[in-house]
C-alpha cells in the first residue's frame, strides 16, 4: 500500500448499522470491500483501489462492465439522493492506469510442490487460478477454445464487454505465474486420468454451462432455427451465419436478450423476443432489457412455444399460446399454465432458442470415475 496517506473516515452512516459489513459489501456475491476501493479512489490511489479488489475479484475490468452491481441498490447514498456509481467506479481505476500498466504483476512466490489443473478459463477458473496462485501452487488452465476467458470471452458479445478490458485481467492473472494452454479440451485426446499422469495433484472442473437446452416440439430441426449461447459463441469469435428478414428469439434471459442484439449486428431487419414470463417477471436484468427495447427489438411476453412453421425445410415462422402462469413441480421444473384460447403467430426468416444451459459431459472421456448427478 501507499504511504503518506491521506486518511477520510467513512461516513458513520455506513457503519452505525453494520458493524461486521457496510451494506454494499454485504450485498456484493463475493463481499468486495466496496467502500475500502471507493475511498482509495477517492483519494487518487488508483493502484491501491486495484489491490483491494483483487483481494476477493481478479477480473475487476471485466467485472466493472458487466456486474449487475447489486451493491448500488442497498448504497446508503441513495437514501439522501442516488447511490454511489460503484459499478463504474470497479472499472476506473484501471482504465485510468491505463491497460498494460494495470495488467502488471509480479509471479507469486511458489511455496507449494504440488501442481494444480484447472479446466475452463472463464471466472470460476481464472479466479481459482489466481487465487491458487497466490496461495504458492503451480497452476495450469486448461482451455478447450484458442482463446481464454470462457463465458466472458463467447458468452457476451463485444458491445457488452470490452476485450481489451478481458485481456488486461486475463494477462494479470498470467503475471501471476499462471500458465493458461488455449485449444486444450479435456475429454478426447486428453482426458482427465491423462491429467493425473501428468502429476496434477489436485483437478478444479470448472467448465460452466456450455450445452444449450432446446425444445421437444415440432419445426426445430429446421434450416434457420440457432440456439443462444452457441449462436453468441459464434458472433464472438466471428463465426456467426449472416441473417436476413425477421429473426425469433425464445427466451426472456440475458442469453435470449443478448442473442436478440446481437442478431441486430448480424443483420436481422426485425428481431422479436417471446417468453414464458410476464413482462415483469422477465430473468433478464431490466437495464438489458431497455438497451434492447432502445435499440428497437420486440418483446412478446406471456407467451409460449407451441410449433416453429416451415417450408421447403426452412423456418417460416413461430406459432405461440398465452402463458397465464408458471408453476414448478417436484424437482423444480417449469410448468406454464397455458390458454390455449389465445393464439398468436409472428413470421420469422429465423428462430434462436435460448432457454438455458447445462453441462457438456463430453469432458468425462470413456476412463474418467467423474460421477454426475441424475440432472448433470
Amino acid at each position: 500500500m501507499a504511504t503518506n496517506q491521506v486518511t477520510v473516515k467513512p461516513d458513520n452512516k455506513c457503519w452505525e448499522a453494520f458493524q461486521k459489513m457496510p451494506p454494499c459489501q454485504e450485498a456484493c456475491p463475493i463481499h468486495m470491500d466496496v467502500s475500502g476501493y471507493v475511498l482509495a479512489i477517492a483519494q487518487g490511489r488508483y493502484q491501491d483501489a486495484l489491490a483491494i479488489m483483487r483481494e476477493t475479484n481478479p477480473l475487476t475490468a471485466a467485472c466493472g462492465r458487466v456486474c449487475h452491481h447489486p451493491c448500488e441498490d442497498v448504497c446508503t447514498r441513495g437514501k439522501l439522493d442516488e447511490p454511489i456509481a460503484i459499478e463504474w467506479l470497479k472499472r476506473f481505476p484501471g482504465d485510468h492506469l491505463g491497460q498494460k500498466e494495470a495488467g502488471k504483476s509480479n509471479a507469486a512466490a511458489r511455496s507449494r510442490q504440488e501442481q494444480v489443473a484447472v479446466i475452463g478459463s472463464g471466472p470460476a477458473g481464472l479466479t481459482a487460478a489466481h487465487d491458487l496462485a497466490k496461495l504458492g501452487y503451480g497452476v495450469t488452465i486448461f482451455e478447450a477454445l484458442p482463446v481464454a476467458g470462457g463465458m466472458l470471452a463467447f458468452g457476451v458479445p463485444e458491445f457488452a464487454l470490452d476485450r481489451k478490458a478481458l485481456t488486461s485481467d486475463i494477462e494479470y492473472i498470467k503475471g501471476l505465474g499462471v500458465e493458461i494452454k488455449v485449444a486444450h479440451p479435456i475429454g478426447t485426446n486428453l482426458t482427465l486420468n491423462d491429467l493425473r499422469q501428468m502429476g496434477y495433484k489436485a483437478i478444479l472442473v470448472a467448465v460452466g454451462a456450455q450445452q444449450a437446452l432446446s425444445l421437444k416440439m415440432p419445426g426445430v430441426e429446421l434450416n434457420g432455427v440457432y440456439h443462444g449461447l452457441p449462436f453468441i459463441k459464434d458472433a464472438c469469435l466471428g463465426k456467426a451465419p449472416s441473417l436476413t428478414g425477421k429473426v425469433v428469439i425464445i427466451g426472456g434471459g440475458n442469453v435470449a436478450i443478448d442473442a436478440a442484439r446481437a442478431a441486430l449486428r448480424q443483420g436481422a431487419s426485425e428481431v422479436h423476443v417471446t417468453c414464458l414470463e410476464s413482462r415483469k417477471d422477465m430473468p433478464a436484468f431490466s437495464w438489458e432489457i431497455e438497451k434492447a427495447v432502445q435499440e428497437g427489438i420486440k418483446l412478446h411476453p406471456s407467451r409460449a412455444p407451441k410449433q416453429i412453421t416451415g417450408q421447403g425445410g426452412k423456418v417460416t415462422g413461430l406459432d405461440l399460446v398465452e402463458c397465464k402462469d408458471l408453476c414448478t413441480d417436484y424437482e423444480g421444473r417449469i410448468q406454464p399454465v397455458l390458454n390455449e384460447t389465445v393464439q398468436e403467430s409472428l413470421a420469422a426468416d429465423a428462430v434462436i432458442i435460448a432457454i438455458g444451459q447445462t453441462l457438456d459431459k463430453s469432458l468425462q472421456g470413456a476412463d474418467s470415475k467423474l460421477r454426475l448427478g441424475n440432472r448433470g
